[in-house]
């Protein structure tokens, strides 16, 4: 194309040498005239011919890289969109023409949301909100279709009630600016239809795609890329109500039409061979399924041409889209069906190496993403295929007896799990190991703490039962900047500090030989890993491993069940209750005992130690209180509660695990605890009254210091995480289900400071800790919404990612006076010598031989995420161990003198 464009440049056209403003105009012209008729190519074709034009000024330069950017979107190619955009803004903003600036904010949104980063999406669309209101007022044409692509950023975000709202508002404009028979009015349709699809309201989705596909034929013909997408629509609605022959109908139309209009390479044909593949498997014809998605991948790919539907192309090879990801997806459970109902190794090994080659693609995926956001959007996007990749590793290991399988289903497990919290550790030691200067540190800090106190103040506003939509999207495209420079200075840090980027990039997770070698005599460790239709458990000890299957029917109701039950105290229960909940709670304890670990410990008689890794709703369960024998006892004293038996600790992931063991003891430690007073009249948190208490013992065991009262702030809390080597802190805490960043703990609130009172979890996440163990003495500090594959967003894993190796916390709300009884306890055996894990256990039978606190409601809660060192304390304060230097510093002094006197 360049070489094109200069030929032209310097050649005449009738006749005449032709300046570098006549051939912008023609290629201006050009461009609009390919666009109206669609033909995208050709399109694309003048705009390159344009970019390579010398000496246009601004204006041009934004017209040339904006139709650059939208032929590069229009072929699927959106990283190069993504920087022809960008390039599009700069210009804008040197023109500062409102009418492109706003339009320049929208395609980066629009870019940023196929590349799968929705951390700045809604950023960039509220942006160009803000300045199309502006301009244009609110029930303006343009406004409706900003409105229109925030729904569908919300419906991405699976926020399915903000969607619907967006998507009503701008139907309503477009039903008043345009008409009902207008195209525009027909993607509102569509898109309405979207969003009641995903609430499972198939038939009201079908009413909006119909009305959509019948204006959009009257428009624009039944042969019509948006068209085809209302077909690819209501296929998907006739494959969830079973009527799979209804589905092909729509979505080989649909087909048909993108691969007539947008040619056999574009990221909607391998969509459409997707839910094609989809609703052939699920109807259960696997070779038309396995026909469709061969075909699919042939699409995605501008090298792999083959039929054998054993046959894949190399991961480099494949176009980076979620459409490819939803290919292999369906390939791989086809080829996985086909192995249950035919048995053929081959099938199954085909299966594996789709499911594989998928995994790879998703990695190259989050490895482009610029936020931890966007990394967990695609972990949740292709869940699928690890579930689908451990399913048939297990089920090789099982028919082969090969112990590479059993490396690869740990391998998997771990690419699975929690790896983002793996990264942000691996980052942190990579910015100390490779001396990143602290200016780059504190500029960072100040971007994610003005990015998060801006969210902070979003999600407040968006809690109201009025909110102002007019206040919020300003909010909102104020986040823009910092997350901007936020992105600048992270890509800066990969070139400024090779040493950065080499250390980190090295960092590989380990293996399982290198984890079985981790695990002392006596103990083991079991890492549980959710399949498509299996639980999995690894049983890893220092002699072998072995992979268990679980049946998961039922499982999630049963943990629910559990949960609930354990919340309650045999305080709180009603008069009669006691009996029949002390009965199911045996039947449950005993029937998820038999469920996850009988098969495991009967084959690992010698286990006294047990490391436990959970999966999905297994990160809510205390495994010390299952039941390992049937009883019929009335009391919960008598019970066969596992923590009798067993030491149980537990690991977010091996790889976790492994970064934070420590092979040598802790130092001596440096002790600091929070009990912070509560108003009870100016805020709803009830007194916590033996919080002192629980302090004041606390403090005689190990000669720390303690913050009682209003003495007890959130400033001297965030000076003490860098300073101590345990910390304490027993307050209030407040868990944020929906946004999991804003949990906090409650702290004395501290007049002229700027701390408000509350430490959030993503001040946390900004902070480093030097602790090496923090008691998290407070309710609900290990609960929090569950992120697929992440494990549990909770207080407790971000005091884990600020780079604390141990914390003790709680799974649900926890009495005052019981846990301040078990915290006594806890640092008693502590002092004594005994290990962290082992301590807690201890404690907990001593709560259940000697308390009156039997119930698992109140020793059950509090857990250990760790290691099994001792912690050896300070013998004394700071303040005291320098009163004792001096006085023995007198003491010599004085015998000195003496022995001078003696002599003389």
């Amino acid at each position: 194309m360049g070489c094109v464009a200069l030929c032209l440049l310097s050649s005449p056209i009738a006749g005449k040498q032709v300046d570098t403003d006549s051939l912008y105009q023609i290629y201006r012209s050009k461009i609009f005239q390919k666009y109206r008729m669609q033909e995208m190519d050709s399109f694309l074709h003048y705009a390159l011919l344009a970019s390579h034009l010398p000496n246009l000024h601004p204006g041009q330069q934004e017209l040339v890289t904006k139709a650059l950017g939208n032929g590069y979107i229009q072929q699927g190619h959106y990283q190069k969109a993504l920087e022809a955009f960008q390039q599009s803004l700069h210009y804008s903003q040197l023109t500062n023409d409102s009418a492109t600036l706003h339009q320049a904010y929208y395609n980066l949104g629009i870019t940023y949301r196929h590349l799968g980063d929705y951390s700045l999406v809604l950023e960039y669309l509220f942006k160009s909100l803000e300045i199309r209101i502006h301009l244009y007022g609110l029930e303006s044409k343009s406004v409706s279709a900003c409105y229109n692509m925030i729904g569908v950023t919300h419906h991405d975000l699976n926020a399915y009630e903000q969607a619907l709202d967006f998507h009503k508002k701008a139907l309503g404009i477009r039903q008043q600016t345009y008409g009902e028979v207008h195209t525009q009015t027909a993607g509102s349709y569509n898109n309405l239809g979207l969003v009641y699809y995903e609430l499972k309201q198939y038939s009201q989705a079908i009413r909006y795609y119909e009305r959509s596909v019948t204006i959009k034929s009257k428009l624009s013909g039944t042969n019509h890329p948006s068209v085809a997408g209302s077909y690819l629509n209501l296929g998907a609605c006739h494959i969830e109500l079973g009527e799979f022959d209804r589905a092909l109908e729509y979505l080989t139309n649909a087909l048909n039409i993108f691969l007539q209009v947008q040619g056999p390479k574009h990221p909607n044909v391998i969509g459409a061979y997707g839910n094609i593949g989809n609703a052939y498997a699920l109807s259960e014809q696997y070779d038309r399924a396995l026909e469709a998605t061969q075909q699919g991948l042939e699409t995605a790919s501008h090298t792999f041409q083959k039929k054998d539907p054993y046959a894949n192309p190399d991961a480099k090879e494949l176009l980076l889209h979620r459409y490819t990801i939803n290919v292999l997806k369906v390939k791989g459970k086809a080829l996985w069906k086909k192995y249950q109902t035919q048995h053929q190794l081959k099938d199954l090994q085909a299966s594996w190496n789709t499911y594989n080659l998928g995994i790879q693609l998703l990695a190259r995926l989050q490895e482009q993403s610029l936020s931890s956001f966007s990394q967990q959007w695609w972990k949740e996007e292709g869940i699928g295929l690890f579930e689908g990749a451990i399913d048939a590793s297990a089920a090789l290991y099982h028919l082969t007896q090969d112990s590479v399988w059993l490396g690869e289903a740990f391998r998997i497990a771990e690419a699975a799990k929690a790896n983002q919290l793996y990264g942000e550790l691996l980052d942190a030691q990579a910015k100390v190991f490779s001396s990143v200067p602290d200016s780059v540190l504190q500029d960072e800090a100040s971007l994610r703490n003005r990015i998060s106190k801006l969210e902070r103040i979003i999600a407040s506003e968006q809690q109201l039962q009025q909110a102002d939509s007019n206040r919020l999207f300003r909010l909102h495209s104020q986040l823009l900047a910092p997350k901007d420079s936020l992105i600048q200075l992270l890509q800066q840090l990969e070139t400024t500090h090779p040493l950065y980027h080499s250390w980190r990039s090295q960092q590989l997770p380990p293996t399982l030989p290198a984890t079985q070698g981790t695990v002392a005599d006596s103990s083991l460790l079991i890492e549980f890993v959710c399949g498509k239709e299996q639980l999995y458990a690894l049983a890893i000890s220092p002699e072998r491993v072995e992979i268990y299957s679980i049946g998961i029917d039922s499982l999630s109701e049963r943990i629910e069940e559990m949960h609930r039950l354990l919340k309650q105290s045999d305080k709180l229960l009603g008069e009669g209750q006691f009996a029949t909940t002390l009965a199911r709670l045996q039947e449950l304890g005993y029937g998820l005992y038999e469920t996850l670990l009988a098969p495991i410990l009967r084959d690992h008689p010698f286990a006294a130690h047990l490391i436990i890794v959970p999966d999905n709703d297994l990160a809510y369960l205390p495994f010390d209180m299952l039941i390992h024998e049937p009883s019929s006892s009335s009391t919960y004293r008598e019970l066969a509660f596992l923590v009798k038996k067993y030491v149980i600790r537990y690991a977010y992931s091996a790889a976790v695990r492994q970064y934070s063991t420590h092979s040598h003891a802790s130092p001596p430690g440096n002790w600091a605890g929070f009990a912070p007073s509560i108003d009870s009249a100016v805020t709803d948190w009830p007194p916590l009254l033996h919080t002192q208490q629980e302090l004041t013992h606390l403090q005689a065991i190990t000669g720390g210091q303690s913050f009682f009262g209003e003495q007890a702030t959130e400033r001297l809390l965030k000076q003490q995480m860098t300073e101590a080597s345990i910390l304490h802190i027993a307050s209030h805490a407040i868990t944020d289900n929906v946004q999991p960043a804003f949990s906090a703990m409650i702290f004395a609130r501290e007049k002229g400071s700027e701390e408000d009172g509350k430490l959030y979890a993503y001040e946390v996440y900004q902070s480093q800790i030097s602790a090496q163990l923090a008691v998290l003495s407070a309710c609900n500090t290990g609960a929090g919404p569950l992120a697929k594959g992440e494990g549990v967003m909770s207080l407790a894993r971000a005091f884990k990612s600020a780079g604390c190796p141990n914390i003790v916390m709680s799974l649900w709300p926890v009495d005052d006076e019981a846990t301040a009884e078990l915290m006594k306890l806890f640092y008693s055996f502590l002092d004594s010598g005994y290990p962290k894990d082992r301590a807690l256990q201890q404690a907990k039978c001593e709560m259940i031989q000697s308390s009156p606190y039997v119930h698992p409601h109140y020793w059950a809660s509090f857990v250990l995420i760790g290691d099994d060192e001792s912690i050896r304390f300070s013998a004394y304060p700071p303040a005291l161990s320098w009163v004792w230097v001096l006085l023995l510093v007198a003491c010599g002094l004085w015998i000195f003198y003496r022995f001078l006197s003696h002599h003389r």
